[in-house]
Order: C-alpha cells, then structure tokens, then sequence
C-alpha cells in the first residue's frame, strides 16, 4: 500500500509525495518480468522458459523496471488519493518519478485539481416571484380561442377585407415597366398579414371587396428574400377577384364534443378540463422559474475558484448527450457540425457558460445539503425512478438489473441536489408578480 508523506493544498491544487516501498515494488517487478519472459527470445530457451537471471543478463534489469513502474506509479497514486479521501477532477500533472535505485522505497510527486471548498451566502428566506397560481378567465378563453383557430374556415363575403382575410387577386407586378415574373399571375391567393408581397401590399389591399382595382408602388430592403425585387421598387396593378374572411365555429356543447374527439360532451366540461391543465402547466412553469431564480441567488453569492477540468468534464458530458440524441435521429454528430457551419472547439465554447453554471450550482447545492443534513432514502430513489415514465423502470432493484455497473452514488447525488433546492424553495420569500 502506497505512503503519503505530503499532502498540501493551495486553492484547489492538491501537492502530494507518495512513497512506494521496495517490497511494493520487488513483487511489481516480478509481475513485470512474468509478462516480459513470455515474448524473450534466448537462445537455448524455450518463450516464457527463460530464468531470471539469464534474462537479466541478456536485457538487463531497466527493462523490467520500465514495465513495472508505470503500473505502480499509478496504482500508488489512486491508492493515495483513496486513503486521504481527495475528490479529484482532472488527471494529475507535474508528476516526478525519479530514476529508481534498486533495493530502494520510490517516493514520486504530482499535483491534482481537486473538488473546490465553496462557502455559499445566505440561502434561508430568499425572496422570490412566480406567476398568479389562478387560472383568469382571459387565460381560458385565449385557450379555447386557440381551438376554434384550428376549425375555422374561409368563406367568400361581400365585405371589405380586413387582417386575416384572404383575397384572391389577379396581380401585375413591374419594376421600371418589365414584368417581375415571379410575381405576375392571375388568382393569387394572399392572406392580409401573412406578408407574401411585403407589409406594403397587405397595407393597400386591406379594405378591397370584390371587383376593386387599384395601383400602387411599393420598395424592398436590399436583403429582402425574392431576390428579383431587393433593393428595388416595385408598381402594382392588382384586381381583387374574391374576397375570404374567416368564420369560426361557435363556441357550444357540440364544438366541444367534436374538438375533444367525445372526450367532452359538453362546452363545461371542456373548459373544466382547460383550466385544469392551464393550472397543472401553470405549476410547472411556476416550479421550474423559482428554482432558476434560486440557482441564480446562491451561485450569485457564493465564493469559489472553479477548476478548469471540472467545466471541460461538464461540458464532455453534455456533447456525448447531443451525440446520442443524434445518433438516435440517424445524425451523426459531424454532419450536425457541418449543418450549423461550426467547428468542434466552438461547439464547446458555445456550452461553456452553462457548464460553468451547473458547476457551480451543484457545489453550492452539495454544501448546503452538507450543513442542513439532507439525505436520501431508497424511497427517494424510487420516486424518482418512477418520475422517469419508463414502464420497465420502477424501482432501484429494476435499475440495478438493467444496468449492474450503474454507479448509484450519481443518482443519489442528482436527488439529494434536488431535495435542497426543495429545501430552500420552502423557507423562502414567495410572491406572486402583479399585472
């Protein structure tokens, strides 16, 4: 077992001294030799016959401490890391092995950044905001307003247009006499609004009926999407051969049943469900917001350096879980970067502010769970498990079967974040936003 004879730290760099004994290091040396033996080729010896001493004769004995230490040095060091308890973040650096004299301890130096000392401020009796919890009445019918958007239909009217209307016209458009004939054609259709041929169209076409003619010219920015009018302007001769305005169907018990499937027979019992789900999403987004806002209060007053390996981990992790998303849309992950023109090293710069983020957050979160003694329960596990909406996920036990390897201790610490921010969301300051 390795030996720490120094253990000094300064911000988050660890300075270690391990010493490994000649004991330690004569039975690695044997181990080195039993592999090396193998492929030696002596003469009048058979492949992995060879005796020690002939083989050190012919090779020499650096040949067996050269691929004996390596092995031992890092064994020597996670066993060192192990002892004192080090959570470390990155792989060591400066690391000093001398040349080691035979029938001696080797003693070797390295440093390592480790998990930073966070001192969160005050995180009891935060005050924050979240939205009314009440669903108003605005918020129904603008719900059920949505719904009728999507059965309404367009009749012809006698009437002027107006936004939203479509209007059917037979359009000349010239630009210094010559016909732009992207745009030149009979019974084109153009909802007012919608912006086909520009805002200043659908401004002269608004209060048209059918029959009506009318001239006018209109000018386009230099980077306007139809290429044949940029930069240019453009005179129309247009007349209006139909005029469409949009009805909607009427707001019943029969519009209810039809725009649920049968789900609701009755207008009630559809706003009912409306509000209920309006309340429901409402929660959620009310949840979500409060615990950004007490993200964004504890890293806001916390004191840490933050390692650079424990950002570039973070942001490792997040790109191997886009690379899975788009492995599973059949994208691969360098056709992705060649679609949105970037560069692997921007790709990370780009999630390098959220990573710095969730680092901080969780070493925040970690300390104060740490000083209000939270902790977490199978049963915690369980319900988080069966948060998950996986019908062969339901339990630890279910988990663990699927997956022997998993490393619990991640999930457990994922929870017991979780639960402090539930901590802190309970003894804070909550109201709600005014109008």
């Amino acid at each position: 077992m390795a030996e720490v004879l120094e253990n000094k730290r300064k911000g988050y760099v660890v300075s270690l001294k391990i010493k490994v004994s000649k004991e330690e290091i004569s039975v690695a040396c044997d181990m080195a030799f039993s592999r090396l033996v193998k492929q030696a080729k002596v003469q009048g010896f058979r492949k992995g016959k060879v005796p020690r001493n002939i083989f050190e004769k012919q090779y020499g004995t650096s040949i067996i401490i050269q691929e004996a230490l390596p092995n031992l040095v890092n064994d020597a060091y996670i066993n060192a890391i192990d002892q004192i308890g080090l959570k470390v973040v990155d792989q060591p650096k400066d690391v000093d092995v001398p040349e080691y004299k035979d029938g001696e301890d080797l003693v070797f130096s390295c440093k390592v950044d480790v998990e930073p000392e966070a001192k969160v401020g005050k995180y009891k009796g935060l005050k924050l905001t979240q939205k009314p919890e009440e669903v108003t009445q605005d918020e129904l019918d603008k719900q059920l307003q949505q719904i009728q958007e999507g059965y309404a239909e367009f009749h012809e009217t006698e009437s002027p247009s107006e936004d939203g209307s479509v209007v059917i016209t037979h359009v000349k458009a010239l630009i210094e006499e010559a016909p732009v004939e992207e745009w030149t054609r009979e019974n084109v259709g153009v909802r007012i609004g919608a912006g086909y041929f520009g805002e200043t169209f659908d401004k002269e076409v608004t209060g048209l009926s059918k029959g009506d003619k009318k001239t006018f010219s209109a000018s386009f920015e230099e980077d306007y999407r139809t290429n044949a009018v940029a930069g240019k302007k453009v005179d129309f001769e247009i007349e209006v051969a139909e005029v469409r305005s949009k009805k909607y169907p009427e707001l019943n018990d029969a519009f209810a049943e039809k725009s649920s499937n049968g789900q609701h027979k009755t207008l009630s019992s559809l706003t009912d469900s409306l509000r209920e789900e309006l309340s429901s999403k409402r929660k959620q987004e009310n949840e979500n917001s409060v615990n950004e806002q007490i993200i964004d209060k504890i890293i806001e007053d916390m004191k840490v350096e933050i390692p650079n390996g424990m950002v570039e981990r973070e942001i490792d992790f997040a790109l191997r879980q886009m690379a899975n998303q788009l492995s599973q849309s059949k994208l691969s992950f360098d056709r992705y970067l060649e679609a949105i023109g970037k560069k692997p090293e921007d790709l990370r710069e780009d999630y390098r502010e959220g990573a710095e983020r969730k680092v901080r957050s969780e070493l925040a979160l970690d300390v104060i769970a740490e000083k209000e003694k939270v902790e977490v329960t199978d049963d915690d596990l369980n319900d988080e498990i069966s948060r998950w909406n996986m019908p062969e996920l339901q339990t630890l036990e279910d988990v663990l079967a699927k997956n022997p390897g998993l490393d619990i201790n991640n999930l457990r610490a994922a929870v017991r974040r979780q639960k402090t921010i539930s901590f802190i969301r309970d003894n804070a300051k909550i109201k709600e936003e005014k109008d």
